[in-house]
């Protein structure tokens, strides 16, 4: 692999892992820390974890290189001082990190390998596709944590969870969220976070299944692709699963995949 494209692939993984990074860090403003929220490490290993949630999402030791460093014994000790579980993505399918992941004592988590796309800003033509949606406001999320929770298969302390995590990068001006409506009400959502190396992370989307094989999907990305444009940002990058609808409608709209990340849990 090239310097240029090894140096991409970082950005990317550095831009997923500050934005899940800045939703544990948004927790941290609630009176009393009631799910256990901490944050800790540097700008090129982020290390998060939620101790009332056991979503993979919230609970990671990001920038760990599994070709050269050792485990983290010092942050892995504090996750389990909370209860948390240690994930850890690297770059990397399951099959070619297999070996080195055992002698460390880890597995791939299956379900979590996933692609890593993206593309260039001034390689993708603007687009004027973008009238089926609308901008939401961080007082404006209830719908969004809906339809996002159905889609993902959630409840209970993890609706909270979720709605204050993008409360509050929308109202610390991190992200935006969008929402595309029929017949008056919305069927699906779309999140952009706008990463300090000026990546657009296409972070989350959602769509209801009555409103599937519509084009909300592919709405979402064409004008969060817009927004990431709005707000200076070079390119644009998201995750998916490989054969998931969404892989298909990030390739259509002109990103690439890059690499494959694998996302690691203690033994």
């Amino acid at each position: 692999m090239s310097e240029n494209a090894e140096n991409l692939r970082n950005l990317l993984e550095d831009a997923e892992a500050e934005y899940l990074f800045d939703r544990v860090s948004a927790l941290l403003e609630m009176p009393s820390n009631p799910y256990g929220a901490d944050v800790f490490g540097n700008l090129n290993q982020r290390r998060f974890l939620v101790a009332k949630s056991t979503s993979p999402m919230n609970n990671r030791i990001c920038g760990f290189d599994i070709d050269g460093d050792k485990l983290p014994t010092e942050e892995i000790s504090r996750f389990a001082q909370a209860g948390a579980t240690v994930h850890l993505p690297v770059i990397g399918a399951p099959k070619d990190i297999k070996k080195r992941a055992e002698d460390f004592g880890i597995r791939a988590l299956r379900g979590w390998t996933q692609g890593q796309f993206c593309a260039e800003l001034k390689d993708l033509p603007e687009s004027d596709g973008t009238d089926r949606t609308r901008l939401l406001t961080a007082d404006d999320l209830d719908d969004f944590v809906k339809i996002h929770s159905g889609a993902f298969r959630y409840s209970g302390a993890n609706l909270d969870i979720t709605l204050y995590m993008i409360r509050g990068l929308l109202s610390q001006g991190r992200a935006e969220a969008y929402a595309v409506d029929e017949d008056g009400a919305p069927v699906a959502i779309g999140l952009i976070y706008f990463a300090t190396n000026q990546t657009g992370y296409l972070a989350t989307a959602a769509t209801t299944r009555a409103a599937r094989k519509r084009g909300a999907h592919s709405a979402l990305i064409s004008r969060r692709i817009e927004a990431a444009r709005e707000n200076g940002c070079k390119r644009v990058s998201s995750t998916a699963l490989l054969s998931s609808q969404s892989c298909r409608n990030l390739k259509r709209a002109g990103l690439y995949q890059l690499h494959v990340q694998s996302l690691l849990v203690l033994q």
